[in-house]
């Protein structure tokens, strides 16, 4: 006798978390975070290297200092993981929350990558 693929089993649960269907703003959001966080790592590598900025993150800078590559990978891990947590919890009891902070993580990655832009070029 064959258990049933209907179970609750780590397969089972994999699968579910991949048909899930989300809204579009969440995963724009989602999508804009995790791009614009690695124009954030980029540029602060080049402003960095201009002598105009310094790292504020004490683990970003230990891992900078370290590495680079390590940095902009650590960088993405850490960012992405966060993103895809806070869209599984945008589908559970907590929506209004996860997706709040989807929205406003968005807003600052924005207003940051706007800041940046204006220091590479001279205005700050």
């Amino acid at each position: 006798m064959r258990p049933s693929s209907r179970g609750v089993g780590p397969r089972r649960a994999l699968l579910d978390l991949l048909n899930q269907r989300h809204q579009a703003g969440v995963l724009f959001a989602a999508t804009g975070i995790l791009a614009l966080s690695m124009l954030d790592a980029h540029w602060t590598l080049v402003l960095l290297e201009a002598g105009v900025a310094t790292e504020l993150n004490p683990l970003m800078l230990v891992l900078m200092e370290h590495d680079t590559q390590l940095f902009v990978i650590a960088k993405g891990v850490i960012t992405g993981a966060g993103v895809v947590a806070l869209v599984a919890c945008a589908r559970a009891s907590g929506k209004l929350l996860a997706v709040g902070a989807l929205y406003g993580l968005f807003a600052i990655y924005v207003l940051l990558i706007g800041y940046e832009f204006l220091m590479l070029n001279g205005v700050y």
